[in-house]
């Protein structure tokens, strides 16, 4: 079992729910000096991305209680979220420092394994990574054309498809011819299928014709999308 890391989303003046629900009633009535509904008001907005909110939406009179309703749900969601286990945060810092490395560095130290791979040598659902390509050893090697892409998609192709620009690799002394892009996994995908293109109509796909086939790491099952 593995520990978990949740954080409670923050609050301005420390207040509570039920104390945010408390100042709203008391505001209403209007039994506080102006020294503390001013000072309530305060503790009843709500810290969206490190500012203060102060929209407020169509058909509602009555900002502070809006505000309270937001600060309930948002607390609510919050402990309806599914907590980050300790050994995924881990994995994703992992990933950070992995895609923080140079490219030269990496194909030295995992290009001889094959075709193509992708640092974290995982997949992590939730990070970013790099795809590495060897055009060298891909079954459109001989295509005049020198666009090189990959094709992706999720959960077999039912979450979206996206197709990325891959870069050329500059590796002096070294044999093959490598490409390299990024890319993201989503949280809610239980697998990635992806193929190369050189931008025509030539593909690098698996022997057998079909799509490469990822699993990333902390996904939910096919069952639960």
């Amino acid at each position: 079992m593995h520990s978990a890391v949740y954080k409670k989303p923050a609050l301005l003046g420390g207040g509570r729910v039920k104390n945010v629900e408390r100042v709203s009633r008391s505001l209403k009535k209007g039994s506080m000096s102006p020294h503390c509904r001013g000072s309530a008001k305060l503790q009843a907005q709500v810290r969206v991305g490190g500012l203060v909110s102060s929209a407020k939406p169509t058909g509602v009179r009555t900002p502070v209680h809006w505000r309270t309703k937001a600060i309930v749900q948002t607390m609510a969601d919050a402990e309806l979220a599914e907590p980050i286990s300790a050994e995924k945060e881990a994995a994703l810092k992992a990933a950070e420092v992995e895609l923080a490395r140079e490219p030269l560095s990496l194909i030295k130290e995992f290009g001889a394994a094959g075709k193509f791979f992708v640092t974290p040598l995982t997949l992590v659902a939730g990070a970013k990574h790099k795809m590495f390509f060897n055009r060298a050893w891909g079954q459109f090697c001989t295509s005049n054309r020198r666009e090189t892409c990959m094709i992706g998609g999720f959960n077999n192709w039912t979450a979206g498809e996206f197709r990325t620009q891959m870069h050329h690799v500059e590796t002096p002394g070294m044999e093959g011819d490598w490409w390299m892009c990024e890319f993201e996994v989503p949280e809610n995908v239980y697998n990635m299928r992806l193929l190369f293109s050189d931008g025509a109509e030539n593909f690098d796909k698996q022997d057998d014709g079909q799509d490469y086939t990822l699993v990333p790491d902390f996904a939910p099952m096919k069952e639960e999308c």
